[in-house]
């Protein structure tokens, strides 16, 4: 979960002769409504920057897993020694960085002042280990057309997010960061049948955030917070074999996500509400994949092409009465990877991706290992 602070508790001279009403937390903002036109800071809005950044980037390791899932069961679901197994250890590491142009922002804060503007560009590393168990269960319940799987997962998943230095009106303003680690755990349960596949999946997040931020006119500070989230995830598709060395993968999606951080007091005393972030994204891919025989060793080289859609969000961030969009809605993701049978029980797979969207980036790499008891 990726937790951002975004200066949090600066207030400029300006801001101060507005009173109370900008008196409440930290981002910069390009323009304030009512009477005044020039450029002010405004706070109260790094929770809510925090929640929006970290529920969209634990959708993305969601359907990230709910994919290797399907390819670490599916690999070997077909003539495979490894398919033929019961039960089987399924681990991956997965590393991305995140170029983001900041999100826009508008409403009405506490005291009635219409708020609208944009907040700093950010970026954002990501670490996450999980490790799954599988579960066979056709043999067990003497299906004979339908394939089951079922299992659980578990694991870690960190982020860094930084903000660079700003130079302002009132001074330069310094560098900022925040922490958030977090564990991981869900259950999965997938079906397949000639050709056709579902799987449904269910994931918990529980973690602490930690910020270094600053402040104009009290220097730095820090603060802590707890995190919650849970994320459900449905996805189905339909493998259509071209020809005995290659197959067409098509699959679509839909992720619920809901996430809450907890109200905290900083350390020079500010106090931050209460944030929380869900909404219901959808996705629809292309893959393409071959099969390659190097001696005894099967290879299956892959590519992937998927377009997600932000159908809903709310963002229920903070007490302020302020919303927090960014032109990330509609994602284009590209991928490439290979998985590599070097023997009956153990399976490999390495992937790289790339994200796009009008104002976010993603580059992303994963290792994975597979290993069926026979």
């Amino acid at each position: 979960m990726r937790y951002l602070s975004l200066f949090g508790g600066i207030v400029s001279s300006i801001a101060l002769m507005a009173g109370p009403a900008l008196a409440d937390g930290g981002c910069l903002l390009d323009t304030l409504g009512g009477e005044f036109s020039q450029p002010v800071l405004y706070s109260s809005c790094s929770p809510a920057l925090s929640a929006s950044s970290g529920a969209a980037q634990m959708n993305s390791l969601v359907e990230a897993q709910s994919a290797s899932l399907i390819e670490a069961v599916l690999s070997g679901a077909s003539k495979s020694p490894v398919g033929a197994a019961d039960f089987g250890v399924f681990a991956d590491a997965r590393f991305s960085h995140t170029d983001h142009a900041g999100y826009d922002i508008s409403g009405r804060n506490t005291e009635g002042l219409e708020i609208s503007g944009h907040t700093p560009n950010f970026d954002s590393d990501q670490l996450s280990v999980l490790a799954s168990l599988q579960f066979d269960l056709t043999r067990r319940l003497d299906l004979e057309k339908t394939r089951l799987f079922a299992g659980a997962f578990g694991g870690y998943a960190g982020n860094r997010v930084d903000i660079e230095s700003q130079v302002l009106d009132i001074g330069p303003i310094p560098s900022t960061s925040a922490d958030n680690d977090s564990g991981v755990a869900g259950l999965f349960i997938l079906a397949a049948q000639s050709g056709s596949y579902g799987l449904l999946s269910a994931t918990g997040f529980l973690g602490e955030t930690d910020i270094r931020d600053f402040d104009v006119f009290f220097g730095r500070f820090s603060g802590s917070y707890s995190t919650i989230g849970v994320v459900l995830n449905g996805t189905a598709g339909h493998q259509f074999t071209l020809d005995e060395n290659l197959t067409l993968d098509l699959r679509t999606g839909l992720t619920y996500f809901d996430f809450e951080g907890d109200s905290f007091t900083s350390s020079n005393g500010r106090d931050f509400p209460r944030t929380r972030v869900s909404g219901l994204t959808g996705n629809a891919s292309l893959g393409l994949i071959a099969k390659v025989e190097v001696g005894e060793m099967r290879l299956k080289p892959y590519a992937r092409g998927t377009i997600s859609q932000k159908f809903i969000e709310k963002n229920d961030a903070t007490d302020s009465g302020l919303s927090f969009d960014a032109d990330d809605d509609t994602q284009l993701t590209v991928s490439g990877g290979l998985n590599a049978l070097v023997s009956s029980s153990i399976e490999l797979n390495a992937e790289i991706s790339a994200t796009f969207a009008e104002d976010a980036e993603t580059i992303a790499g994963k290792l994975a290992l597979k290993y069926m008891f026979q």
